[in-house]
């Protein structure tokens, strides 16, 4: 029964998904079957980067032979799936699983035209995984986290079933903030990343005609209106081709409303590839920005004649962000406006699983940033992933993505090509998503390693996508308006490399409270810089340890089939506070466990809502990133959001302070004797662009609500780029 289930589910997602020129059928969720190869040997295996000659790589069969791979032994799993979540015992990283893992599951080919082209599109996996159909090699690799495909041209036919088995081995891994010490595996230097082995994507088999669209890259352009769609063609039969090709635009929430077509005719794909380019200019486009999230989709058919060989889409938006006037008034914008970007790194942790977001918690992660008022996430120290973008692009949140352990290895020539491989395949994979408006290399690691390194990488990923700004690296900017190598950048549609214009500057340390000493006057206080030159970047700021909120991660994981690698601990951590609070009579005051976590909290999102304050009404700012977002059981407890993103704290107490605008009320002194006067200063927070002539209502009230004084003051704005203004 469970093997006709698999069956039925595969035609069941190819009649949803089937169309006479292209089937793509979605392997991912239910069907597959997970077991640990225990005495499997790799310690001291050969390992292989890419591109990978399969023909030098050894078969690796699971223990007891390819029988053991059947519809009864193991456990029944759904992919995207990790070790950890199905076979650990929650107690954290002594529980993970290291060595060899096997996942597998039946598959049938859509019935198709021949000739054509099959692929199987792993979206990602951690850390080496081994391909096999049927017991035969065919696929293999080691780039962690990052997608691959596998050709199985040559292995399958259309109407054909076979036994897919994915051989993942998970050798080593961090479980906290640090993407810099390096990994081994035998006598390989491997790049860190987060220590857990699974499938974390989707697992796709396609099926097109051998002339097909490969790849829709939408590079949007400093007009906001015009997109180049540039369209990657592919001919496999060995011959020249023809084809004729219609490109469609479409709003994604109105896919009856076409917006922009091109016809181009008798178009010649020789064998090989080909790029086409087709500008997409549509004046009345609607923009996308955080507040309004609007997608299109752009639609390519192949027609051989009248008849459609092959189809292809993808989702983006219209949209511009650069950063400009450096050298003068450096400023960063978002179609045409300037805009101050509040943002949390996100280490890439997820509860459970540890390794990847559910549908559901991808959009608990940007609803809970939203709430908060920030209108950006930073992935950090760790690759994104499609599912989060694809929620930051609908919901309307900017991204800034790293790929992680990019300086893991130094320059050992293994780490360095994993390493190279892995920011490429990102660049690639994310460059259609509207959030996305920032790519960073490395974080804090620069100035360690040779830097002559770095140029052909930045130069490689700037020419992937020469729309977006790119920037070597987050933090040990020093000096104003000086070449500095943490400093170098490259700018959309520039060639040239910067070493100045680009500041950003860590401050990742608490400290634990709040303190008189963060603000003395206008210009003596936390947020106060005078480099008017270049961006300002704040790219760590605030580290301050509260407790996740252990109440409501409880009820999830009662709810949950699963505790993964680290249900166990906040089960152990809920109990221990929920006595403790029994034994202190603290069950009376506070009312349960959460309630007093939640009020902890409130001390850590207060802070960072003031601190951005400062740095909003000094005008030369022009980002804020909190340090950090999810915090998890062993690490990052600095995070304003648990694993589970459940806000510490009451998120207005941070909202409060990222409105786009109101009166920023700054006291020189918070502390005075009785009987002194304060002196206290009034700032506007202006990004609605209000101008001229105002009255500044000033009010006073003592703790019972009785006015102690008023006074209204006119006050001029000046509006446009001045966000804040004394």
């Amino acid at each position: 029964m469970k093997l006709i289930y698999c069956f039925l589910t595969a035609m069941i997602l190819m009649c949803v998904n089937a169309k006479a020129d292209r089937v793509e059928v979605d392997l991912s969720g239910k069907g597959w079957r997970l077991w640990q190869d225990k005495t499997a040997a790799w310690q001291n295996d050969e390992l292989f980067p890419p591109p990978v000659d399969l023909g030098k790589v050894p078969v690796n069969p699971p223990t007891g032979g390819w029988e053991i791979l059947n519809e009864t032994n193991g456990v029944a799993v759904s992919v995207p799936g990790t070790a950890e979540e199905y076979l650990s015992n929650g107690t954290g990283p002594g529980s993970v699983i290291k060595g060899v893992t096997w996942w597998w599951r039946e598959i049938q080919v859509p019935e198709f035209k021949k000739p054509c082209r099959i692929v199987l599109n792993i979206g990602s996996a951690r850390l080496r995984s081994e391909v096999y159909l049927d017991g035969k090699l065919v696929g293999y690799d080691i780039v962690a986290n990052s997608p691959y495909e596998v050709d199985l041209t040559a292995h399958l036919q259309p109407g054909q079933k076979a036994k897919l088995a994915i051989r993942i081995t998970n050798a080593a891994g961090n479980y906290n903030w640090e993407d810099e010490p390096t990994h081994h595996w035998g006598k390989y230097k491997i790049p860190a990343s987060h220590g857990f082995g699974g499938i974390s994507d989707k697992v796709i088999l396609k099926v097109t005609d051998e002339v097909h669209v490969d790849d829709i890259y939408m590079q949007n352009q400093p007009d906001p209106h015009v997109v180049h769609a540039i369209l990657t063609l592919k001919n496999e039969t060995g011959k020249t081709a023809k084809r004729n090709l219609f490109l469609t635009v479409v709003k994604k929430d109105k896919p009856s409303k076409k917006v922009f077509s091109r016809e181009l005719p008798d178009l010649t794909i020789e064998p090989g590839s080909r790029e086409t380019r087709v500008v997409v200019n549509v004046p009345d486009a609607e923009l996308w920005d955080p507040g309004h999230p609007e997608l299109y989709v752009c639609e390519v058919e192949l027609k051989d004649g009248r008849k459609v060989s092959d189809s292809s889409s993808r989702v983006f938006g219209f949209r511009w962000f650069n950063a400009e006037g450096q050298g003068t008034n450096a400023l960063l914008r978002l179609n045409g406006k300037r805009i101050f970007l509040c943002s949390a790194i996100s280490w890439g942790f997820w509860p459970i699983n540890g390794l990847y977001p559910t549908p559901e918690m991808a959009e608990k992660h940007i609803r809970a940033a939203q709430s908060f008022g920030m209108n950006m996430l930073n992935f950090h120290r760790a690759i994104g992933f499609p599912i989060v973008f694809d929620k930051a692009d609908e919901l309307g949140l900017l991204y800034l993505e790293e790929p992680g352990g990019y300086v893991s290895g130094g320059m050992d020539p293994f780490a360095r090509t994993l390493n190279t491989e892995k920011l490429l395949r990102m660049v690639k994979r994310d460059r259609n998503h509207p959030s996305l408006v920032i790519y960073n290399m490395i974080n804090e690691g620069v100035g360690h390693k040779k830097e002559e390194a770095y140029y052909p990488d930045i130069k490689a990923a700037h020419a992937l996508d020469p729309s977006r700004l790119i920037t070597l690296a987050s933090a040990w900017a020093m000096s104003f308006d000086k070449d500095e190598l943490p400093k170098l950048h490259m700018r959309p549609f520039d060639d040239k490399t910067y070493l100045q214009g680009w500041w950003d500057n860590h401050r990742a340390p608490g400290p634990y409270v709040w303190n008189e000493s963060f603000y003395r006057n206008p210009k003596d206080h936390y947020g106060f810089i005078t480099n008017e030159r270049e961006v300002v970047f704040r790219g760590e700021e605030g580290a301050i340890s509260t407790a996740p909120r252990l109440g409501l991660i409880k009820d999830a994981l009662d709810k949950s089939q699963h505790l993964g690698w680290d249900g166990a601990v906040y089960m152990d951590w809920h109990n221990a506070l929920a006595d403790f609070m029994k034994r202190k009579d603290l069950m009376k005051p506070f009312g349960s466990v959460d309630n007093l976590c939640e009020a902890m909290g409130a001390v850590s999102i207060e802070h960072q809502g003031r601190k951005i304050e400062d740095h909003r009404i000094c005008n030369v700012n022009d980002g804020y990133v909190i340090n950090g977002w999810e915090a998890e059981i062993t690490d990052n407890h600095s995070g304003v959001v648990d694993c589970f993103r459940n806000p510490k704290g009451d998120p207005r107490l941070m909202s409060y302070y990222n409105q786009p605008l109101y009166v920023a009320v700054k006291t020189r002194s918070q502390v005075v004797n009785r009987g002194d006067s304060v002196v206290v200063d009034f700032f506007a927070i202006n990004e609605k662009d209000l101008r001229g002539p105002h009255s500044l209502q000033i009010t006073a009230v003592d703790p019972s609500g009785k006015e102690t004084f008023s006074k209204t003051l006119p006050v001029s704005l000046t509006g446009g780029d001045i966000y804040g203004e004394l």
